[in-house]
């Protein structure tokens, strides 16, 4: 009788993340690419994102977005974050770029040419968790508290001071 982990492709006794977390260190990021698993119903977003995302480049708009929703652990945040790195695509992990770790997992040529031209974009992710940014004066007092969260996110991830930070050093 076969062990079961024999059976496995990769070792099951192996680390494996129960929490998605931002800023991993490049192993953390090719086990995440190699062993993603693109479903049908995956596959089918994929065809929307990157279909809307890539005629918002030929012909910019105002009027793109993106809802992620589904149930808790349904793999929310594993998509946003796989989505992440196959826009940004800057990272070279194992010799390959992240868009390189799709080509045989979509076995749809067209699907993974739109991929490859979203990810040749340049681009730059920011991705955080909101709570942990938002401090409690964010959450109590302010009226546009998501948009305070994300304004300091931003201006973090170029170099800007926070309101709150800028001001204590001023002191």
């Amino acid at each position: 009788m076969q062990k079961l982990r024999e059976i496995f492709k990769n070792d099951i006794n192996r680390p494996i993340q129960n929490v998605i977390k931002v800023g991993e260190n490049q192993e953390v990021v090719k086990q995440e690419l190699e062993e993603y698993v693109v479903t049908r119903e995956i596959k089918n977003h994929f065809h929307t994102f990157f279909g809307a995302y890539n005629k918002s480049i030929k012909k910019p708009t105002d009027e793109i977005g993106v809802w992620i929703s589904g149930f808790y652990g349904s793999g929310k945040s594993h998509l946003l974050k796989i989505l992440s790195y196959i826009l940004e695509n800057a990272q070279t992990i194992d010799g390959k770029n992240a868009v390189d770790y799709f080509e045989d997992k979509l076995e749809d040529k067209e699907l993974f040419e739109e991929l490859k031209k979203a990810g040749s974009i340049d681009s730059k992710i920011i991705l955080f968790n909101i709570a942990s940014v938002a401090s409690i004066d964010t959450i109590t007092n302010k009226k546009d508290q998501i948009l305070t969260v994300f304004e300091k996110t931003f201006n973090e991830s170029i170099g800007l001071c926070t309101l709150p930070t800028c001001a204590a050093k001023a002191k």
